[in-house]
């Protein structure tokens, strides 16, 4: 179960960190190669769009001759950006160890859950006596009671949103 677990949820975000991280390199390599050699000439159909199609050839032009202005623009918007960029690498990094936290979690329960249920609960009998066992007992029922709810709620909405997209 865990392994399918890791196989279904894990993996694919592993596998797509490390296709990012590919893009990433790329991206850096393709800004270095344009910081060396300047940018390209404006498109041809800039000049065409109306009203602001020249002042955009003409500010594009003076960017390719001004580099100081141009690293001026490039550094108003790369440096936003690039702390935006930190934060999301940051948050997802979180969230990825949470999940592989949950994964070994979720393995330990599967594997020992049964025999560490009839631990607690023969250790909240001895400390509460009866009255804990029974209490036990109706938390775990509460639990249960919950998890059913919630995903049946998903079912129903599952068969729900099936119905509107064959209607549409």
């Amino acid at each position: 179960m865990t392994l399918a677990m890791i196989l279904v949820v894990l993996l694919p975000f592993v596998i797509i960190g490390a296709a990012v991280s590919d893009d990433i390199r790329d991206l850096t390599l393709a800004v270095q190669q344009w910081t060396d050699t300047g940018p390209p000439p404006p498109p041809s159909w800039l000049g065409k769009v109306p009203l602001v199609g020249e002042r955009a050839v003409a500010y594009w032009q003076s960017l390719t001759t001004d580099t100081a202005t141009l690293l001026h623009e490039a550094r108003r918007l790369i440096v936003p950006a690039s702390s935006l960029l930190v934060r999301v690498g940051k948050l997802l990094v979180s969230g990825l160890l949470e999940l592989a936290l949950s994964i070994l979690i979720a393995f330990f329960l599967f594997r020992n859950g049964e025999s560490a249920a009839e631990q607690l609960g023969v250790i909240i009998e001895r400390v509460a006596g009866v009255r804990g066992r029974r209490l036990l007992t109706l938390s775990g029922s509460t639990v249960r009671g919950v998890v059913y709810g919630i995903l049946g709620t998903a079912l129903v909405q599952a068969v729900m949103a099936g119905v509107g997209y064959l209607i549409a």
